[in-house]
């Protein structure tokens, strides 16, 4: 199922190589929008993004400081 606006693109840089992996959690800022806990490609840590409607944003913290890169999943 497409969303309502068919696909629509709204982050850059978001490759396999730079975010390793993605885990959406529910709303922690009350925006109504899932956040999500990444696992940088570079460094292995977890950082986490508020993304908005209309952009993925910046990380916001680090919440897992250590390399993670290891790990074949999280959650």
């Amino acid at each position: 199922m497409n969303s309502r606006d068919g696909d629509v693109s709204y982050g850059t840089g978001w490759t396999e190589a730079a975010m390793s992996a993605v885990v959406a959690i529910p709303d922690v800022t009350g925006d109504q929008v899932p956040d999500l806990w990444v696992r940088d490609g570079s460094d292995g840590q977890i950082r986490v993004y508020h993304p908005s409607k209309t952009s993925a944003g910046s990380a916001v913290k680090v919440v897992l400081g250590s390399d993670w890169s290891g790990m074949k999943s999280f959650g």
